[in-house]
């Protein structure tokens, strides 16, 4: 019986540390599982990670990319099609993977709106097709508004100089007549003196004589005499100073007219920097559409822009444009197809046939 418990005690005893064993072996392989599970999920969130940095890269550099083309078409930062590809992705739509995953990102709508902008700031900067570019950038835009700004500053300066000339001419036209009404006054005071002293003159030779004869009678007969000469010859006083004054009014309102004529000159030749560049041949059903009597004869090209003059009574382009047009196609040698980018007044004053077209910065045959 000893023998029996003695042997039943170890067998007790190996299966105690038997269940030990186990109970640590699977705690030591619990934790080793969960470990590997924790360092699994830090690598997949790295690789998010790193797939989001890439995406939100890709996102700036497709933004920097477009936002250079509309600044400046010089050292493009991307070629044309990776760039019609980024505007695809931003504006029309996401097809790239990075712009997909942008798509959440506050800045990616943000983007799109300020480039939407950018175009309807001026219709220039549309884009054009299968190149992502636009038409122009703002540098151009820049250029070609100095270039304006220019012309205007130099006409201003021929204005106030002709200004100048004509308000000269005036004064000097007002100082001679009144140095000619001075002079005339101061004839007729000479005149007049004489006449008095020659009347004064008289008189005293009539005391003297008045001796010898009834004074009074003698005296009202030479003093009537006397007054009608005296008359007479104020009147005649009168009509040439009279007719000098007429003078120097007709010289005057000659001055006027002719001031206003030198004006009215100036006006006309500062409304177009010379001559119209054509006209208007044709217009569309719609009136968006019209035909001008320019084409491959005159290098003018799809782009170029005119502005829109009716005509005078004198049969001379008036003094404000009407609006403005954008040739779209050349059809021939002297003639052009263009689209009507706006009017000031389609109702009161629309654009009709024989309406000038005028560009101030377009010289034909020149590129």
């Amino acid at each position: 019986m000893a023998e029996k418990r003695e042997s039943n005690t170890g067998l007790i005893i190996t299966l105690v540390f038997f269940i030990l064993a186990t109970l640590g072996l699977g705690v030591s392989t619990y934790y080793g599982f969960a470990e590997q599970d924790k360092l699994r999920g830090d690598a997949k969130k790295a690789l998010d990670d790193k797939a989001k940095m890439t995406s939100l890269a890709q996102f700036n550099k497709a933004q920097a990319a477009l936002y250079w083309s509309y600044i400046s078409n010089n050292d493009p930062l991307v070629n044309p099609a990776e760039l019609q590809t980024n505007y695809d992705d931003i504006i029309t739509k996401p097809t790239s993977g990075w712009a997909t995953a942008s798509q959440t990102d506050p800045e990616f709508a943000r983007t799109k709106t300020r480039i939407e902008n950018l175009v309807k700031f001026n219709d220039k900067l549309a884009n054009k097709k299968a190149t992502g570019t636009p038409n122009t950038n703002l540098l151009n835009l820049i250029n070609e508004i100095s270039a304006e700004n220019n012309l205007l500053n130099n006409a201003l300066i021929t204005a106030k100089n002709d200004k100048k000339i004509a308000e000269d001419a005036k004064k000097a036209a007002e100082a001679n007549a009144v140095e000619q009404i001075g002079n005339a006054k101061k004839s007729y005071d000479e005149r007049f003196s004489l006449v008095r002293k020659e009347f004064s003159d008289y008189k005293s030779r009539l005391d003297e004589k008045s001796k010898l004869v009834d004074p009074d009678a003698l005296l009202e007969e030479l003093a009537k005499n006397k007054r009608a000469d005296l008359e007479d010859e104020y009147n005649l006083k009168k009509k040439n100073f009279d007719n000098i004054q007429a003078k120097t009014t007709d010289v005057m309102r000659k001055f006027e007219k002719e001031n206003i004529e030198l004006k009215q000159q100036k006006r006309d030749e500062q409304t177009l920097d010379g001559k119209p560049n054509g006209k208007i041949v044709e217009i569309s059903g719609t009136g968006s559409i019209v035909f001008i009597n320019i084409g491959s004869f005159s290098d003018v090209r799809p782009g170029d822009n005119f502005s829109i003059f009716g005509t005078r009574g004198d049969g001379k382009p008036k003094y404000n444009s009407k609006g403005r047009i954008e040739v779209i196609s050349v059809l021939g040698d002297n003639l052009a197809k263009a689209r009507v980018l706006f009017t000031n007044d389609r109702i009161n004053d629309p654009i009709v046939k024989d309406d000038f077209i005028f560009n101030y910065i377009w010289i034909p045959n020149s590129k």
